[in-house]
């Protein structure tokens, strides 16, 4: 036999593989991409909550130190000032989670304060004697200037601990 007479015939390619349907690991890949997708917007929804809503409590707060403050210009009372500045601590603590603040007194109640203003710039050398004596002693046992000095440091505290709550917990 000649080789020109053999029965051959071309090589035949298979055919091409098609894009659809795709493989079942690519499924998988888009199933996975797409629960992260919405796992992401998630966290982005209830972090923009907790936000709005740590928001509006600090503009709650700093309007009732704003109403206890122009209240204690108009009567002059150092001590409801500073009952006022003592209860808006206490609730703002709560508010954050921290029910054993309602309990603590004297120096255990400012070291908790100091201790939650780390790095906010709230030292007030009279809050002390604002927080604890004032609030107990009728008249005024610090100057105008000392308890405009209190209030400030109080606003910046709740500045601080109320939208440091926000980072901490997420």
């Amino acid at each position: 036999m000649q080789t020109n007479e053999l029965p051959i015939k071309d090589i035949h390619l298979p055919a091409e593989v098609g894009g659809w349907p795709p493989a079942p690991g690519w499924w998988l890949l888009g199933l996975i991409l797409l629960l992260l997708i919405a796992l992401g917007f998630w966290k982005y929804q209830q972090r923009r909550q907790v936000t709005a809503a740590r928001n509006a409590l600090l503009m709650q707060a700093q309007a009732e130190l704003a109403r206890a403050y122009s209240h204690y210009q108009r009567h002059n009372n150092a001590q409801q000032l500073a009952q006022a500045l003592n209860a808006l601590l206490r609730r703002a603590a709560l508010s954050r989670g921290e029910p054993q603040a309602i309990h603590l007194t004297d120096k255990a109640w400012l070291t908790f304060i100091n201790s939650r203003a780390q790095g906010s710039g709230t030292q007030c050398e009279h809050m002390g004697q604002m927080l604890l004596v004032q609030a107990y002693q009728p008249g005024n046992t610090l100057t105008p200037e000392q308890i405009a000095a209190c209030v400030e440091a109080v606003r910046r505290w709740l500045q601080h601990y109320l939208t440091e709550a926000v980072d901490a917990q997420h």
